[in-house]
């Protein structure tokens, strides 16, 4: 018994330094080259008075002649034998959910684009390992796109109280999220507060469009909030700042090892005055994959477009951490009743959340472009959160 007990608790710290360690990747454009056999050292490097200058621009000047062919992907709505299909939600959905699987992640991710300049990312995972959970909370806040705070902290199962029937955590007796329905107005509320080191975030999100669920390649996805209200204070280098602004939730889970054998994903959002956009592409391989694109337009109704009807095109590719990381995203569709087209353009990178088998990016991009839906056309003007994943 006591051989077993050490054998859990040794394989829940490698599952923790897996997903929590720092990316010992170096930031160099030298680990891909054997992707772009034309290019030689003579051509990207240089020396000035024995200084060595590598020429980044040619680089990536390279890597777009190489990437427009490779990410003309096939597009599917069915990958490993699902076809998305989103319904609507109840609150029981963003719920713990839990998985019988020997190792899953599920977690319940915010933003907020905000006044003053400032936005933030506030995320609480719940990994299993072998019956045994931990928790590890993030929290990001950007001024202009530029990191300010950036903190995690983990606590382990003993310190978690999660409930299977309404969305409520508590972390170490404190409450971290309770999302609820306001019984007057019939509006989904969310009170989300973290505090980590000397950074602290107190904010509620009040929905203002309606969530939808489906059911995804790598797990069980709720787009809890597609679009919310924000209102309440953050607390960023000892400064206590009153927020207002607009705000996302959704929530993963059954989140298995199998989502690892995946090349990655892109995703994002677009808002233009009445319409909500949620897009995200999930890579099986660098040339298929699942491509989803939901709009909501007004309180109750929501469209979603099939990937035949969707053009998705990422292009401006940069090497980071060993991966190439595109900078700009080209998003067009057309469907009946539908018509898009959209540049995402970015204008701010964290690359500070990759860890040793994930290679992640955090986006601030700038939308532009247009959109029609039933006759009805609004410009696309505006900066959101995006996001890339990458596992090889």
């Amino acid at each position: 018994m006591e051989r077993n007990n050490l054998i859990k608790k040794t394989l829940t710290v490698v599952v923790i330094l897996i997903f929590i360690s720092v990316s010992v990747f170096p930031s160099t454009g030298t680990l891909l080259l054997d992707k772009l056999p034309w290019v030689t050292p003579r051509d990207y490097i240089t020396y000035v008075d024995d200084d060595r200058f590598v020429n980044r621009l040619f680089l990536k000047e390279q890597i777009d002649i190489l990437h427009p062919k490779a990410y003309n992907f096939h597009r599917s709505n069915k990958l490993n034998g699902l076809v998305f299909s989103p319904e609507d939600i109840e609150l029981k959905d963003d719920a713990f959910q839990g998985s019988n699987t020997f190792h899953f992640v599920e977690w319940w991710y915010f933003d907020a684009m905000l006044n003053e300049g400032y936005s933030l990312h506030v995320s609480i995972h719940v990994i299993g390992v072998m019956e045994r959970y931990f928790v590890v909370v993030y929290l990001d806040i950007y001024k202009n796109g530029v990191p300010e705070v950036k903190e995690k902290k983990i606590y382990f199962m003993d310190e978690l109280n999660i409930s299977t029937d309404v969305p409520l955590i508590a972390i170490d007796g404190k409450q971290v999220m309770k999302g609820f329905i306001d019984q007057a107005t019939g509006k989904w509320i969310y009170n989300v507060s973290l505090e980590i080191g000397e950074s602290l975030v107190d904010l509620q999100f009040i929905g203002c469009v309606k969530g939808w669920k489906g059911r995804i390649s790598i797990g069980g996805w709720a787009v809890i909030l597609p679009k919310a209200e924000v209102s309440g204070k953050i607390r960023v280098n000892g400064m206590d700042v009153n927020v207002v602004g607009i705000g996302y939730h959704d929530h993963n889970w059954e989140i298995t090892l199998k989502a690892y054998m995946n090349f990655g994903w892109y995703w994002g959002r677009i808002i233009s005055n009445n319409l909500t956009i949620t897009w995200f592409l999930i890579m099986n391989t660098r040339i298929s994959g699942q491509l989803l694109l939901v709009i909501n337009k007004g309180k109750e109704y929501y469209i979603n477009i099939e990937p035949d009807n969707i053009h998705f095109k990422p292009g401006d590719f940069d090497i980071k951490n060993g991966r190439f990381i595109p900078h700009n995203f080209v998003i067009m569709a057309d469907a009946q009743n539908v018509s898009l087209l959209a540049v995402l353009t970015s204008i701010g990178t964290d690359h500070g959340t990759s860890s040793l088998i994930r290679h992640y990016c955090r986006y601030h991009v700038k939308s532009q472009g247009s959109i029609t839906v039933d006759s009805q056309v609004e410009t696309i003007n505006g900066i959101q959160i995006a996001e890339s994943m990458r596992f090889r």
